[in-house]
């Protein structure tokens, strides 16, 4: 329903008196000339173009001569050149708001007589050197250039180049600077979650070493005492150490920390001197060595 309205000032505008009239059922009318019939809807042309009804919404047809008829029938009563017959009908169609039609037959009239001011006129062209050209046509001759819908002079062109050059460089410079903001961000995010990663590691790996009572095992918030660590836990009760990690307690380290145990010669020598009894002899140097 919102689209009849449309059709009617379309259909108002574009054809006089004299037509086919199509009655809606809501009291408006389009005039026009019916170009086509189906049982479902009507097509109208009404100049411009054509326009569809649906049957249901036509109440009845009024047929008529329109605007559109009249035009074909004097254009085909015209000769092919004759000039003042061609402005004529021009012109009639113009007052008749046939504008499609009106240029058809001005540019009849221009073919005709280049120089025709009227007919030039009515179809947009200008005057340029004594010469009848379109305004396009026309705005080239002068050297002026079309850009983003306007006629330019070059020396505006050339300054509305520059103009989006420079923003152009403008916008590329701060889509860089954010983008290089953005890695440095990536990189400091990245660094510190290494490092979180590292902290935590080092608190939650054992930190292994060789006492003199053994291999003894500590967090790393133990405390060495001298070279030989504490086996006993916080509260007092033993605690058994724990198995040294090969590539944190090396070879070398632990012969370094092991105590040395004397070999089977030197405990026989130490075993006879123990249970040796001293003679008279080794008793009367060791008193005289006493004596003064």
């Amino acid at each position: 329903m919102r689209g009849i309205p449309i059709l009617l000032a379309l259909a108002a505008f574009a054809t006089p008196a004299s037509a086919d009239v199509v009655v809606l059922r809501g009291g408006g009318r389009i005039r026009g000339t019916v170009v086509a019939e189906t049982p479902s809807q009507v097509t109208i042309d009404v100049g411009p173009g054509e326009v569809s009804v649906a049957r249901v919404r036509i109440s009845a047809i009024q047929r008529g001569a329109t605007a559109l008829e009249e035009f074909r029938r004097r254009a085909e009563a015209i000769a092919p050149g004759d000039l003042d017959a061609w402005l004529a009908l021009a012109q009639w169609a113009q007052d008749a708001d046939l504008g499609t039609q009106a240029r058809e037959a001005f540019e009849q009239v221009a073919r005709l007589d280049p120089n025709n001011e009227t007919a030039q006129a009515a179809l947009g062209n200008v005057l340029q050197n004594g010469r009848w050209m379109s305004k396009e046509d026309a705005y080239r001759s002068r050297g002026y250039v079309k850009f983003e819908g306007q006629w330019l002079s070059p020396e505006e062109h050339r300054a509305r180049l520059e103009e989006r050059r420079v923003d152009l460089e403008r916008a590329r410079i701060e889509a860089e600077a954010r983008t290089a903001e953005a890695e440095a961000k990536a990189r400091e995010a990245e660094s510190e979650a290494r490092a979180r990663e590292a902290e935590a590691e080092a608190a939650t790996t054992d930190d292994w070493w060789i006492g003199q009572g053994g291999i003894v095992a500590s967090s790393g918030r133990s405390h060495r005492r001298g070279k030989r660590e504490s086996t006993q836990s916080p509260g007092g009760e033993p605690r058994e150490a724990e198995p040294c990690r090969a590539t944190e307690c090396p070879d070398r380290t632990a012969r370094r920390r092991q105590p040395q145990v004397p070999s089977a010669g030197h405990r026989a020598g130490a075993i006879k001197e123990a249970t040796h009894a001293p003679g008279p002899a080794e008793r009367r140097g060791s008193t005289q060595g006493h004596n003064p």
